[in-house]
């Protein structure tokens, strides 16, 4: 492996968009949460490709929202950085869906920056996000960090 990072065939299937793969990893015993060298899980590899179909088969098999990566981003930042309004609503159905399960405060969840995924939405001029994240939730008092 070069440079020291790895992906596991599901972390290559969800980046490339290939859901029927995807599908047929799941069957197997893998963890749909496990990190790659970078900390970053399927579900936010099919987040950052703007992959909705794989997102909902990793979602549908216990991909958790609220895992975060080597720089404390849940699946939330990614869809915002990225802009993916439809991720970001479905992410947030399924968060809400659950209850909030074990992860409650994953809509207002810090990044290693100090961001939660409304100050990210709000920095990006991501107004759409920033309608979708205020629908769930999201704490318009909380406060991020400045660099």
């Amino acid at each position: 492996m070069s440079g020291n990072k790895w992906q596991s065939p599901l972390h290559m299937a969800a980046q490339k968009g290939h859901n029927g793969i995807v599908c047929l990893l799941l069957e197997q015993d893998v963890d749909c949460n496990e990190g790659d060298s970078e900390g970053l899980t399927p579900l936010m590899h099919a987040v950052i490709g703007g992959f909705q179909d794989v997102a909902g088969s990793l979602l549908a098999r216990g991909a958790r929202v609220g895992a975060t990566d080597g720089q404390d981003r849940s699946a939330l930042h990614w869809a915002v950085v990225h802009r993916r309004e439809a991720l970001l609503r479905l992410l947030l159905e399924h968060w809400a869906g659950d209850g909030g399960g074990d992860e409650r405060g994953v809509v207002d969840g810090y990044d290693a920056d100090g961001k939660t995924p409304l100050h990210a939405a709000i920095e990006a001029g991501f107004e759409a996000g920033v309608h979708v994240l205020l629908e769930f939730g999201a704490d318009v008092k909380s406060r991020a960090g400045v660099s």
